[in-house]
Parts: structure tokens; C-alpha cells; sequence
């Protein structure tokens, strides 16, 4: 489960039809309930669709920019060792075995 703040990942889906996201969005997931020691409801709100940070499976995040992209494009099972910025909206990123790519557009994961 993501919970996509504003103020960074949301950013990165701007770019993508929104359409998409919206789809995947997990309604209700910004309700909060605070409760005494004895479970009792101390404080309660609903999700009212107005937070601006929603969930998302990340599986399902994932495919969007997945299925934008050309086959060959993602390097699965690779671990980085570096990242710098060449200039003009390039990359060079380096690779544990030593190897490198450059790149216009970097995405970098920690998990599946």
C-alpha cells in the first residue's frame, strides 16, 4: 500500500492520465478514528474525498508507467550504485557489475 503525498509522488503522476490513477485509487483509506484504551470512539472522521494523499496498491501503481513503456526498457534485478546528472535532462546511472546506462528518464524502486 502507497500513500502518494502532494508534494512529491503525485507530481510524477500529473504526467500520466490521470484516468488511470483515479482507477486505482483506494476510496475511503483517509478515514481516522482515535479510540480510549477501552476501545471506545474518542474522535472520528470520514473520508470525505477531500485528503490530499491517496492510496494506491502498489502493484497496481506500478503498471501505469509499465505499460507506457517500451519492452526493453526496465532493468529489473539490478542494484545501483549511482546516479549523477549529465546535463540536459540526462542521466548516467552505474550498476554493481560495474556496467552503466544513460537515460533521459530515471525511476528508481526498492521493491516489487
Amino acid at each position: 500500500m502507497l500513500d502518494i503525498h502532494d508534494y512529491n509522488g503525485q507530481h510524477a503522476l500529473q504526467a500520466a492520465p490521470m484516468a488511470q490513477f483515479r482507477a486505482i485509487v483506494l476510496d475511503g483509506r483517509q478515514a481516522m478514528s482515535v479510540l480510549g484504551q477501552d476501545g471506545s470512539v474518542l474522535f472520528e472522521k470520514a473520508d470525505d474525498g477531500t485528503g490530499g494523499r491517496p492510496e494506491a496498491q502498489r502493484a497496481d501503481l506500478r503498471q501505469i508507467p509499465l505499460a507506457a513503456l517500451p519492452h526493453d526498457t526496465v532493468r529489473r534485478g539490478r542494484n545501483a550504485t549511482g546516479a549523477r546528472l549529465l546535463g540536459g535532462g540526462r542521466h548516467e546511472v552505474t550498476f554493481t557489475d560495474g556496467s552503466s546506462v544513460t537515460t533521459r528518464v530515471l525511476i528508481g524502486a526498492d521493491g516489487t
